[in-house]
């Protein structure tokens, strides 16, 4: 439950976020033509996303986040957990860096 109102709630941070009258109807969360005013400075605030799940946090890192953070992992478990589980979700994404072939 916690995650899927992680989720619902970045989708309505990101609507509101967007500078247009925002819409969202989910299990947790209703909004209806929404709007954050004033509105951001910047035309585009990055969304950073923590977690190590690899059933639900990397998954909603990969589709929803400009970057994922996680503490207190090892190398290992970082690259385990960046690129094989990430890449194939939301390769466009921007929050997960495509693997690249080895020299």
């Amino acid at each position: 439950m916690r995650l899927d109102q992680l989720e619902e709630g970045i989708q309505c941070v990101k609507g509101l976020l967007s500078g247009e009258p925002f819409d969202f109807e989910g299990q947790y969360f209703q909004m209806h033509a929404a709007r954050c005013e004033p509105g951001p400075v910047q035309s585009k605030i990055p969304l950073t996303i923590g977690g190590t799940g690899e059933k639900r946090s990397l998954k909603i890192a990969a589709t929803y986040a400009d970057s994922w953070n996680s503490a207190y992992i090892t190398l290992d478990q970082f690259a385990h957990a960046s690129v094989p589980s990430c890449t194939s979700i939301a390769p466009t994404s921007g929050a997960i860096p495509a693997r690249s072939a080895a020299p």
